[in-house]
């Protein structure tokens, strides 16, 4: 889903969500939503003062791990920064420790 949140100098809040990738005729879900709010509201774009959007398309590609190949790009002495993470493990002292899946396929 992607969804736009569109606030009123009155501070009024409307919020259209629409399917991110869809069969609907719209080819930018996000775009689509804006010019629905400004449509349903007389208002054009230099009446926009800010635009916050959210999308769950890479969200679901990350936890389905299905997204697209990536490489992780970093300072030397840091590839495995991803993998140290923050340590935090329910079970400190484990000694079979199961990681998940790596996001990335190549260390830079």
């Amino acid at each position: 889903m992607t969804d736009v949140v569109a606030v009123s100098l009155d501070g009024a809040e409307v919020v259209p969500k629409l399917l991110s990738e869809s069969p609907e005729h719209y080819d930018d879900a996000a775009l689509e939503a804006i010019g629905r709010i400004l449509n349903s509201h007389g208002a054009n774009v230099s009446d926009v003062a800010e635009i916050r959007m959210g999308t769950t398309i890479p969200t679901n590609a990350l936890l389905e791990r299905n997204g697209e190949s990536v490489a992780f790009v970093v300072t030397a002495g840091f590839g495995d920064t991803l993998e140290i993470d923050v340590q935090a493990r329910p079970r400190t002292f484990a000694l079979g420790i199961r990681n998940p899946d790596r996001t990335h396929n190549r260390v830079i």
